[in-house]
């Protein structure tokens, strides 16, 4: 999505108010592309009004780029409220997908540039990433690598490089036969479920006061508990939940991830070992 950016000659807009959207902030910096961020703190919802305003001001942006699932903190942004700001300002929109696809319904009309993964929530093996477009892009072989150019991949009309079709194959078992309704009416349920049980244990959960995804949980532990220690603890219970990442380990936090396969009873059998961890 960078690298097609680059070829827009328009100043930007990327928001971040999480890990991800900070890291949309640094590879566009390594497209030196020109653009300027409103960046919020972690699990904290993006202020509308405020993105709004910069949409309409002197400066107005050509395209924004923000994330969808913030990952770091599982706070879910406002896609269709994005949407409509950027139709009505004719801004191009970019957005990064990778941790709602699959876990919540996703409508990406309107969208310039969306990103998503085999991994996360679509449930096949990590290592193919995907790249939606609802317009016609030509290459550019003056600018940009051929790995990164879509135009390219477009033209080919095919797949112009070796590609692992076992990941293929892996991606098409683990989505042909998905009742989507009932996966993310599962995931909705746990989600609520794990949210209204967690703040029990004396834990913050980062993002309560915004729209979140049901199947990221992020626990901001007390100082006298040890992120790295808990996490291990977990493990050691039978529960492996994601811990190590540095920025997780710099905050203290520990994160309860139902991208995969899950179900009720093993919700409330995890809550019961937190509990016994706490």
């Amino acid at each position: 999505i960078g690298a097609q950016i680059s070829r827009l000659e328009t100043k930007g807009l990327v928001l971040s108010n999480g890990e991800f959207g900070s890291r949309l902030i640094e590879q566009s910096r390594r497209f030196q592309l020109k653009f300027d961020t409103l960046e919020y703190e972690w699990g904290k919802p993006f202020d509308l009004a405020a993105v709004e305003q910069r949409l309409k001001g002197r400066a107005k942006p050509g395209w924004l780029w923000f994330t969808h699932c913030e990952t770091s903190t599982g706070v879910l942004n406002d896609l269709e409220s994005f949407k409509s700001l950027c139709a009505a300002q004719g801004v191009k929109l970019c957005v990064d997908c990778i941790s709602s696809i699959g876990v919540v319904p996703v409508d990406l009309r309107d969208v310039y540039l969306a990103s998503c993964a085999s991994g996360k929530g679509l449930r096949a093996y990590p290592g193919i990433a995907m790249v939606f477009h609802n317009h016609e892009i030509t290459s550019a072989p003056d600018r940009l690598p051929r790995y990164l150019d879509l135009g390219f991949y477009h033209e080919q009309q095919g797949i112009p490089f070796t590609f692992s079709s076992n990941l293929l194959h892996a991606l098409h078992a683990a989505v042909r036969r998905v009742d989507w309704e009932r996966r993310f009416a599962g995931l909705a349920e746990l989600g609520a479920l794990l949210r209204e049980r967690l703040p029990e244990l004396g834990v913050n959960l980062l993002g309560s006061e915004a729209q979140t995804s049901p199947a990221i949980v992020t626990l901001a532990l007390p100082p006298d508990i040890g992120s790295v220690k808990f996490g291990d603890a977990m493990q050691e219970a039978g529960y492996l939940l994601s811990y190590n990442s540095e920025y997780l380990r710099q905050r203290n936090c520990v994160q309860i991830c139902l991208l995969g396969e899950c179900t009720r009873e093993k919700v409330v059998s995890l809550l019961n070992a937190l509990s016994r961890a706490c």
